[in-house]
C-alpha cells in the first residue's frame, strides 16, 4: 500500500505513478502492477502496520529483498464457484468486498454466511488457494 500512493516521493523512487490513495481507498490493480513491475517482498521483510498505525507509511521496498515479480494479471466477472476455483488454479485472485456488518467483525473460523451483504466495497482480500473440507491423504 505504501509504495502505490500517488506521491511525488513514490514518483522520484519508481520514475512512474502509482495512483491509490493508501488507507484512502485504491484499486488492486495499481498494487498488481507495482508487483508486476517492482516486485514482491516477504511479509516478514515488508510487514503490514497500517491496521495498527492507521496511516500509511513511507514506502520501504527493498529490491534486495524481491522473492519473485508478477508475470501476468488477468481477472474475472462470473462469480460462481467452479470459476473462481478455476481461476485460482492459474494464481492468486483478489476479491473486494464490503466488510461492514457483524459477520465480519466478530468472524473467528468456519464458512461465513451473512443475511445482508451491504453496499460499497471497502476491503479488499487476495484469495491463493481454495480446499472442499476434506482431509489430505497420507
Amino acid at each position: 500500500m505504501d509504495c502505490t500512493i500517488k506521491t511525488n516521493e513514490n514518483f522520484a523512487i519508481f520514475g512512474q505513478e502509482y495512483t491509490n490513495r493508501g488507507c484512502g481507498g485504491g484499486w488492486h490493480s495499481e498494487a498488481w502492477r507495482f508487483q508486476q513491475n517492482h516486485g514482491i517482498i516477504l511479509a516478514r521483510d515488508y510487514p503490514y502496520n497500517s491496521h495498527i498505525t492507521k496511516t500509511e507509511g513511507h514506502c520501504a521496498h527493498d529490491e534486495t529483498k524481491v522473492v519473485g515479480k508478477v508475470a501476468r494479471t488477468g481477472g474475472t466477472t462470473e462469480t460462481s464457484i467452479d470459476n473462481i476455483k478455476s481461476t485460482l488454479e492459474k494464481g492468486p485472485l483478489t476479491v473486494a468486498m464490503n466488510c461492514m456488518n457483524d459477520g465480519f467483525w466478530y468472524y473467528s473460523s468456519g464458512i461465513l454466511t451473512v443475511d445482508e451483504c451491504p453496499a460499497g466495497l471497502d476491503h479488499l482480500i487476495v484469495l491463493v488457494g481454495y480446499s472442499d473440507g476434506s482431509k489430505p491423504e497420507p
